[in-house]
C-alpha cells in the first residue's frame, strides 16, 4: 500500500512539473513579445544606432509582413494519431510569427506550442508538423 501511495506521489509531482513548463513557456512568450515591442518602439522614436541598418531591417519586415502578418488567424487543423489511428478535424485559433505558425490554441483553453513541435514555415496559408509526440497535424489557414 506504501508503495502504491509512493507511486502515485511521484506520478503527480511529474504531472506537476509539466504544467509549470507549459505555463512557464506561455509567460515567456509574452515577455518576449513586451521586449520586441519596446524596441520597435524606440526604432520608430529614431533612436537606433545606424539608420541604414534600421532601414533594411524595416525592408526586411515588409517583405515578409506582404507574405502574412503576425497575429492570431482562424484555421482548419486535422490531427492524426498512427499509434491509435485516432484522426480528427478542427476550427481553431493559431498563432503566427515571421511567417511560421508558433501555437494551436485548443478550444478548452490548453494550446501546442513550440515546446512540443520545430515551427513549421505558413507563408503560403499551409503547414505540416510533427509533434514530440509523433501525432501529425495539417494546417490550413481560413480566409487566406
Amino acid at each position: 500500500m506504501k508503495k502504491l501511495i509512493l507511486i502515485s506521489v511521484i506520478l503527480f509531482s511529474i504531472n506537476s512539473c509539466k504544467n509549470s513548463t507549459n505555463n512557464n513557456s506561455n509567460e515567456n512568450s509574452d515577455e518576449n513579445t513586451e521586449i520586441v515591442s519596446e524596441n520597435e518602439a524606440d526604432d520608430e522614436d529614431g533612436t537606433g544606432s545606424n539608420n541604414s541598418e534600421n532601414e533594411n531591417t524595416e525592408e526586411e519586415s515588409s517583405e515578409e509582413s506582404d507574405e502574412i502578418e503576425d497575429g492570431t488567424y482562424s484555421a482548419d487543423v486535422d490531427y492524426y494519431n498512427s499509434n491509435t489511428g485516432t484522426s480528427s478535424s478542427y476550427t481553431l485559433d493559431v498563432k503566427v510569427r515571421d511567417g511560421k505558425l508558433i501555437e494551436i490554441e485548443w478550444e478548452n483553453g490548453g494550446w501546442l506550442d513550440e515546446s512540443h513541435f520545430t515551427a513549421p514555415d505558413i507563408t503560403d496559408g499551409t503547414a505540416t508538423f510533427t509533434d514530440d509526440e509523433d501525432r501529425e497535424y495539417t494546417v490550413r489557414l481560413r480566409d487566406f
